[in-house]
């Protein structure tokens, strides 16, 4: 009777938890978002926390400038290549990595790093970060609520953009294309 109560009262408290986890990012604070950006060449997916503004000061307030950000919110953020890519001008393996930034008023550090599924605001190994570019910080005029990262196509490839407040990055990602894209 004891191993029943306690299997009992033990299914209980794993289902608490997992409720209390889906009403908490039900509330909207930070939902989970996904990017996708898929050719006959390539798949890329990239999935991400996306907190609001709320009227706070974005980067140089909640995102400190020149310290790690793990570019979103709750887990790290994540991107997968189906192949191998050139991303910011360097070349990248095939697979799955977690993506970190480093932001500045006039420029990010976007890092590339092999240490996955990280929770909340824990630094990465560095010593496992494959590659990091930087790329300039534009200020475009109209303001973003909701950080956004998207794919925009381009005559190269694509661009990975990110967006918050008045302030977007871009970093170029390109591949060999194949032979049957090149035909059509």
């Amino acid at each position: 009777m004891k191993k029943v109560l306690f299997v009992l009262g033990f299914a209980l408290l794993v289902y608490g938890g997992y409720t209390a986890y889906e009403f908490y990012n039900s509330l909207g604070l930070s939902p989970r978002g996904q990017a996708t950006y898929q050719t006959q060449d390539i798949t890329i997916d990239l999935d991400y926390g996306r907190p609001y503004k709320r009227g706070r000061k974005v980067f140089g307030g909640l995102v400190p400038y020149g310290e790690y950000w793990r570019t979103g919110a709750n887990e790290a953020t994540e991107i997968e290549f189906s192949r191998d890519v050139v991303f910011g001008g360097k070349p990248v393996k095939k697979g799955r990595y977690r993506l970190y930034t480093i932001p500045e008023s006039a420029r990010w550090a976007i890092v590339l790093n092999s240490e996955l599924a990280q929770w909340g605001k824990f630094e990465p190994n560095y010593d496992l970060d494959v590659l990091r570019v930087e790329v300039p910080v534009l200020n475009p005029k109209n303001e973003v609520e909701q950080f956004t990262i998207e794919f925009q196509p381009d005559s190269a490839g694509t661009q990975l953009v990110f967006r918050w407040n008045r302030t977007l990055t871009k970093v170029p990602i390109t591949w060999e294309k194949s032979v049957a894209s090149s035909i059509q």
